[in-house]
């Protein structure tokens, strides 16, 4: 097609209204041997040309002009009953002057002879550039009256915006002032700028003896703590959930400060009476499981009697079991004498590189059984921990990663000293996990799939006892994850 000036199209999308097939075959010939790419699809019936028009987009149409049931006369008007833009060439055996006119009239771009196909790949260049400039006119003058329109519009929307902004203003500040929650703002220098219904419920404070007063004299705390203590005004303490953010002005800065305060008095007394009743539960269940648990490790050992070799596989199963729930209720009461702040750390100055190894001594002989290789890189540094309890926390960690790691994987425990604290890193190469159990895999009873209490024989509290006891250490705990690729636990300690 040298010295003719096409539209750049990957592929020509062309629709062949043909009967004949070796006729289609020919001009698929000429196209190709002109350089075109086609994708193409003959029909021979207007049901088939409807379909074929309604059901996908088409560069170009070449017709024969009779075929056994219609003509392309009656192809051009279904064309034109569809209202798509598409280049319509009628190729014909024998056409005649009135035929070729009346076939133009009705809106065809071109005729050609099937003798003179010579004519065919120019006539095409020039429907389909002839097409393009329709289009882009067409969107030209779209795109202008849809500019004239979006500026009509725009005066409207700018005058309905400060209507819209009056009561959207209105909205929120009913919103506000009939929320159960307290909010609040401050100025910078904590004076309190407005007071909603809901603080005057939570503080006993009504709004003309709140405003224009500092804020924390009356809720007399400073702390900024998600969940923490404030006071009413007849001095009852209660349980708060506090979020304070800035408040910014439209070039960005801050300029004031929004409390939103939730009483949680209620929530937390709820879960004292949960607490209270799963410790008492744990505590009753206890004692005859210790009892059931030595009478049946009495008869495995045979102290009482030889048992049949059939009934030994069932014993093992309810020693297991008994086991199992030994450590469910033992997890739980450890938790619950953490959280409750029972237990009070022993504090004493220890080697963590001690600790580290003892806590590689106490998991060997589960790697080994899990075929899993344990690293250790230690790091010496003298720590104020209760040993015990960091003893306990590793052992965790490593008791998890060694459960979810493969066969032959590797477990690895180090540490490095930052500023001010070390941090010890876990890291197994085992399934890792999915980015919505991140946040939450640190709660009670929490595992990444709920089959891996059944299949790994966890209670699903052992990370929740890990963050209390590092917590309580004044350190932080957290997971960094990848699918498919492994975890890695990391806790710090201040040094």
């Amino acid at each position: 097609m040298e010295g003719s000036t096409q539209i750049s199209i990957d592929t020509l999308r062309l629709l062949l209204i043909e009967d004949s097939e070796d006729d289609a075959i020919l001009l698929l010939s000429v196209l190709r041997k002109a350089g075109y790419h086609l994708m193409s699809e003959r029909v021979a019936t207007l049901d088939a040309l409807q379909f074929a028009l309604t059901t996908q987009s088409w560069d170009l149409i070449l017709a024969d002009y009779v075929l056994p049931k219609f003509t392309a006369q009656d192809a051009l008007e279904l064309l034109h009953a569809t209202q798509l833009d598409i280049p319509f060439i009628v190729i014909s055996g024998v056409m005649g002057e009135e035929t070729a006119t009346a076939i133009m009239r009705s809106g065809a771009q071109d005729y050609l002879l099937k003798d003179r196909l010579s004519r065919l790949v120019p006539a095409i260049d020039r429907e389909l550039r002839d097409a393009h400039i329709r289009r882009a006119k067409r969107q030209a003058e779209a795109d202008l009256r849809q500019a004239y329109a979006g500026l009509e519009v725009l005066v409207q929307q700018r005058t309905a915006e400060l209507q819209i902004a009056n009561e959207s203003l209105q909205q929120l500040a009913a919103i506000v002032e009939s929320s159960n929650d307290a909010i609040i703002s401050t100025s910078l220098d904590g004076m309190v700028l407005s007071w909603n219904r809901g603080a005057e419920t939570t503080y006993g404070y009504s709004k003309a003896e709140a405003v224009g007063r500092e804020i924390n004299p009356l809720v007399r705390s400073i702390t900024e703590q998600q969940r923490t203590i404030h006071h009413r005004k007849d001095g009852q303490a209660i349980d708060v959930f506090l979020t304070i953010s800035p408040v910014r002005s439209s070039n960005g800065m801050i300029t004031a400060q929004s409390w939103i305060v939730r009483d949680i008095t209620e929530l937390r007394a709820v879960e004292k009476m949960k607490d209270e009743f799963i410790s008492i539960v744990s505590h009753e269940l206890r004692t005859p499981l210790t009892s059931i648990r030595a009478s049946l490790g009495l008869l495995l050992m045979g102290k009482l009697g030889a048992l049949p070799d059939a009934s030994l596989p069932f014993l093992e199963v309810a020693v297991n079991n008994t086991d199992r729930l030994m450590r469910l209720i033992n997890d739980m009461l450890d938790l619950e004498r953490l959280n409750a702040g029972e237990i009070t750390l022993s504090r004493q100055s220890c080697n963590l590189a001690d600790l580290m190894q003892q806590a590689i001594g106490v998991m060997q002989g589960s790697a080994d059984e899990a075929n899993i290789q344990l690293n250790c890189r230690v790091l010496s540094v003298t720590v104020m921990v209760d040993h015990d309890r960091i003893l306990q926390t590793l052992t965790n960690l490593l008791s998890n990663a060694i459960k979810f790691s493969v066969a032959n994987g590797t477990v690895e425990l180090t540490a490095e000293q930052s500023s001010g604290e070390v941090q010890i890193a876990v890291k197994d190469q085992g399934r890792g996990i999915p980015s919505d159990k991140i946040e939450r895999i640190f709660e009670r009873f929490q595992q990444v799939d709920a089959s891996d209490s059944r299949q790994q024989g966890g209670t699903g509290l052992g990370l929740a006892i890990c963050r209390s006891i590092v917590q309580q250490h004044g350190g932080r705990i957290w997971v960094e994850s990848v699918l498919g690729v492994g975890s890695t636990f990391y806790f710090t300690l201040p040094i």
